[in-house]
């Protein structure tokens, strides 16, 4: 982990060893340096929300408070990588914030798995909402004839059973009407 400090101007003022291991900057060419411009553009506005977020604390009495949240940043490589900060303020005599400190780590892997997990599952939601079309129209296709669209005779041995059952619930007739075409071959072919 990252262990770092940085003034109430956002310059580093401390960071450990880690820092070159983790992101290839030796603290010669990081002190001193504002941290924003280690982040990339979305880290930037991450970062920005984090500061009015830490500024609104201060302003409602919540002081102290440790903040965590993500954001990418660039590595000397020009690699990019997702961190995890944790930070405190840091207030001098007058109680003002004079800094900040806190702890990095390194969560680029742990995003991408759950960069993966998530397409897997919307992957998993598309097919599981093509299987319900399917099997709608499956249903549709075993009720209706193919030709007419008009109701089948499935449809008419479980339609039939509903409505007897719901003429004698409700006390009141029911009528079946049968139908049959001569020669309705002829007029499908």
């Amino acid at each position: 982990d990252i262990v770092w400090q940085i003034n109430s101007f956002f310059k580093v003022t401390y960071t450990n060893a880690a820092d070159e291991r983790v992101r290839g900057y030796s603290n010669s060419e990081i002190i001193g340096v504002d941290i924003r411009e280690q982040f990339t553009e979305c880290g930037q506005k991450i970062f920005q929300q984090e500061i009015d977020k830490r500024v609104e604390l201060e302003k409602s009495g919540n002081k102290d408070l440790a903040m965590k949240f993500e954001l990418p940043m660039r590595c000397k490589d020009g690699r990019e990588l997702w961190m995890e900060i944790s930070s405190s303020p840091i207030y001098g005599e007058n109680g003002e914030i004079d800094g900040y400190q806190g702890v990095a780590r390194d969560i680029s892997l742990r995003k991408l798995h759950d960069e993966k997990l998530l397409q897997a599952h919307q992957e998993m939601e598309s097919r599981l909402l093509e299987a319900a079309e399917e099997k709608t129209a499956l249903q549709e296709l075993a009720l209706h004839d193919a030709m007419t669209g008009l109701y089948n005779r499935r449809f008419l041995d479980a339609a039939i059973v509903r409505e007897i059952a719901l003429s004698e619930r409700e006390q009141r007739p029911l009528a079946v009407i049968m139908l049959d075409l001569d020669h309705f071959k002829n007029i499908n072919d």
